[in-house]
């Protein structure tokens, strides 16, 4: 099922466009594996089932998912706790913030603007004696703040690497944690030593290929876990990571894409530049506006979007792009489309070619091939495909739209009255 919206209410629609649980909250969340999903009516959370009953009836300010072990962070008026499935209260209300569970059974939360970690039972497992704390993540260390200054510690809150750095991320896959001292920057690892001495004026964590962006004198490069410039430091900026080989590098105000050797693939001479997708295009940026290249930086779509949202043309979808402010739907060719479940679109995706023909509305490709129409009926609209066929809303619904706007009309204009929808 996915999220829809008709007169500002929301529920949820097969891939049919069919409503499976009709529109009549303030707001909900996708459903999660537990078979719920969150919802709101009269500014309250709670949590309805795939039939959209109540299972938690709205009496939460806030709500988080459920997690592994059973429970669901919750807010009150002001503080936070955990619900069971039941939606009854497991840790009261009582902090200024909770975090996630995690596998060692413990969450941050704060207090009175402290930190520490509780247990499923909402007792302090660790005091709430630190500035700011992370949740547990890799070999057991959670960062934590004391005066000023990070470090890391156990599920016994003590300090594995003593609170001597500026700032301290988490640890990468490799073992290692970029943190910052005096200014500068290197990676430790999980006992606190530095593996790659703190000499660099700037670097961020290393990205899935093993090498992570670092910077010296306003140049940027890439290194990799023993410190080596595998990409020396000849760029303005650079992309976090790479993807198939390539990285996007600027240089002198203009972006590009490099190979793994620091090489240019595609001269810096867009404003900016995304990665290829699967179909062998990649996003660029010339003069203010947006278009496609091909692998010879060669355009394939013109740049003539203002912003692009979704670049990566799956196998099923196209891609999503802002033309004076509206959205709209790309082929690989560049011509306007839209997905057929109109349930989904019709409140969000207005498109470049409608075309008018009085009270029908027809939305054509940019080579005039008709994708659907919009027909009015009785006091609503549906949405017929190509061949003429309702697509939406469903047969039944169009149904009840005239049948209820008949009755209207019966008490408001007489049956006898010629302006009467439909026989």
């Amino acid at each position: 099922m996915a999220r829809a919206k008709s007169d500002k209410k929301w529920g949820f629609v097969n891939d049919r466009g069919g409503w499976v649980i009709p529109p009549s909250f303030e707001s909900v969340m996708d459903f999660t594996g537990d078979g719920l999903a969150r919802a709101t009516s009269g500014g309250k959370w709670g949590f309805i089932n795939a039939r959209g009953e109540w299972v938690i009836p709205p009496g939460f300010y806030e709500v988080l998912a459920f997690e592994a072990n059973g429970l669901a962070r919750a807010k009150n008026i002001e503080y936070w706790g955990f619900i069971n499935a039941r939606g009854e209260w497991v840790i009261p209300p009582v902090f200024d913030e909770v975090g996630p569970m995690a596998a060692n059974g413990l969450a941050r939360a704060e207090i009175s603007g402290n930190w520490g970690f509780i247990n499923a039972r909402g007792e302090w497992a660790i005091p709430p004696i630190y500035d700011k704390v992370f949740g547990f993540e890799a070999h057991g260390l959670a960062r934590a703040k004391s005066d000023d200054k990070w470090g890391f510690i156990d599920a016994r809150g003590e300090w594995i690497i003593p609170p001597n750095f500026d700032l301290v991320w988490s640890f990468d896959k490799n073992g290692l944690a970029l943190v910052e001292s005096r200014g500068k920057r290197g990676f430790i690892n999980p006992k606190g030593e530095w593996l790659i001495p703190p000499n660099f004026d700037a670097a961020l964590w290393f990205a899935a290929d093993d090498l992570a962006p670092a910077e010296n004198n306003g140049k940027w490069g890439r290194i990799n876990a023993r410190g080596e410039w595998v990409i020396p430091p000849d760029f303005d900026n650079l992309g976090h990571g790479s993807v198939n080989g390539l990285t996007m590098a600027e240089s002198k105000g203009k972006w590009g894409l490099i190979n793994d050797k620091g090489e240019w693939v595609i001269p810096p001479s867009y404003d900016r530049i995304g990665y290829f997708a699967a179909n062998g295009l990649a996003k660029a940026k010339s003069n203010g506006k947006w278009g496609f290249i091909n692998a010879r930086n060669k355009w394939v779509i013109p740049p003539g979007f203002d912003e692009v949202l979704d670049w990566r043309f799956k196998a099923s979808d196209p891609a999503v792009v802002i033309s004076k402010g509206h959205r709209h739907y790309i082929d690989a060719k560049g011509d306007f489309v839209v997905p057929i479940d109109y349930a989904l679109v019709k409140d969000n995706i207005p498109a470049l070619r409608w075309e008018n023909f009085g009270d029908r509305r027809t939305l054509k490709t940019g080579r005039g091939t008709v994708v659907m129409s919009i027909e009015p009926v009785c006091t609503g609209e549906v949405a017929k495909n190509a061949r003429g066929r309702i697509i939406w809303p469903e047969e039944d619904s169009v149904a009840e739209i005239c049948e209820e706007a008949k009755k209207q009309q019966d008490e408001e204009l007489g049956p006898d009255n010629p302006e009467r929808c439909g026989p």
